[in-house]
């Protein structure tokens, strides 16, 4: 692990040395940089504002709703497996609860054979009644089923990837206003003041996008989310940060997704109610990773090639849990950080001769890790 001075950072910037230049870049562009820096090149990774930090789960819809879409969607199914090799703690699997969809027992059978959950991870097929969701009232007799998909969390990985790029000498670095003229950019640091001027090889800028997403007010579920079709897209019901949040998986229109939730539910939105996040294209997970990143994997990737994840993280637990922490409270750290726990939790263990209160001891540990090497800034700073 690398730390992340950023007086130091400024200071190893080189003058008149042309850099591969990303600013604001969305995760297929920042891995396009990281297989850039892998093949020697000068790589610099800017952000206006902070970089991505949090946990940021975005699901990775695998159900083929046509005949059509079998194919792809196995290949894709196996590409995962590959990427899951890449980060193996920032990829889970995830129960989704599909409604609506049309599909047969006789033809979910052969999906699930070809996507081979046939053995282990058959789809179930489930009465939408039975299930405890608070507050929800679907229409009676409601069935759907139950079908293994994964999920992502791009926040997490954008930070990781960050910190490979960081490690191998690359400049990553937030709060940085950048003006670019022809292959002059000018860097403003918006914390110090500082300023200098580098040459750019080729400058790359991110797209932000943004979907429209509603707060339900609604208690979220925890183990599984929902997905219904709608209008050529799909209405997703995720528990996301403690809250059920309702989202699309492609449209940018609100109007679109108060429709659907109504048609599902009876729930009016209202306008007020409506908010934009910002997703990134994980279309870039249909394929396996380049062949600049074939074996690569992040240094906080718990199983490189050795026990499973889940298995490593209990063993991990155990070290861990006489510093007070929870199973549960390790575990959405462990999904979050990997293998840097062992570092964090040897930090938790001295802070016990300043407090037993566990709450406190890991609020520090994990502010004071990312204040080290995550590029974070502590407040009362405001750019």
């Amino acid at each position: 692990m690398k730390e992340t001075n950023r007086e130091g950072i400024w200071q190893k910037i080189e003058d008149g040395i042309p850099f591969e230049i990303w600013v604001n870049p969305e995760l297929n562009q920042l891995l396009v940089a990281l297989a850039e820096i892998l093949d020697g090149k000068k790589v610099m990774v800017l952000f206006r504002d902070d970089m991505p930090r949090d946990d940021d789960w975005q699901p990775i819809p695998l159900l083929p709703l046509t005949w059509l879409q079998v194919p792809g969607l196995v290949r894709k199914s196996r590409a995962l497996f590959n990427w899951a090799k890449m980060a193996s703690h920032l990829f889970r699997p995830v129960t989704t609860i599909w409604l609506r969809t049309g599909i047969s027992s006789g033809r979910l059978g052969w999906i699930d054979w070809l996507m081979g959950y046939h053995l282990h991870h058959a789809s179930q097929w489930v009465n939408v009644s039975n299930i405890n969701i608070p507050d929800v009232a679907f229409p009676k007799l409601m069935t759907g089923f139950a079908f293994r998909e994964w999920k992502v969390n791009v926040g997490r990985m954008i930070m990781e990837i960050c910190k490979e790029i960081h490690l191998r000498g690359g400049v990553v670095l937030n709060y940085v206003e950048v003006e670019i003229s022809g292959t002059e950019v000018i860097l403003d640091d918006k914390i110090s003041g500082a300023r200098k001027m580098v040459i750019a090889h080729s400058i790359v800028e991110g797209q932000a996008v943004n979907r429209p997403e509603i707060e339900m007010g609604l208690s979220p579920w925890p183990g599984f989310l929902l997905r219904v079709p709608f209008q050529n897209d799909f209405l997703e019901l995720n528990d996301r940060e403690g809250q059920l949040k309702a989202s699309m998986g492609k449209s940018n229109d609100p109007e679109v997704l108060a429709d659907a939730i109504r048609e599902l539910i009876g729930l009016t939105v209202k306008k007020t109610d409506w908010n934009k996040r910002l997703v990134n294209d994980i279309k870039l997970f249909n394929k396996p990773p380049s062949k600049k990143l074939h074996g690569f994997h992040l240094m906080v990737a718990p199983n490189a090639g050795g026990p499973p994840v889940e298995d490593v993280m209990e063993t991990a637990f155990d070290i861990s849990k006489q510093t007070g922490i929870s199973f549960l409270e390790f575990r959405e750290l462990f999904y979050r950080y990997g293998t840097a726990m062992d570092g964090m939790t040897e930090h938790a263990y001295q802070l016990m001769n300043q407090t037993r209160d566990h709450s406190i001891i890991w609020k520090e540990v994990t502010e004071k890790y990312r204040e080290k090497f995550e590029w974070y800034i502590p407040k009362p700073f405001k750019p």
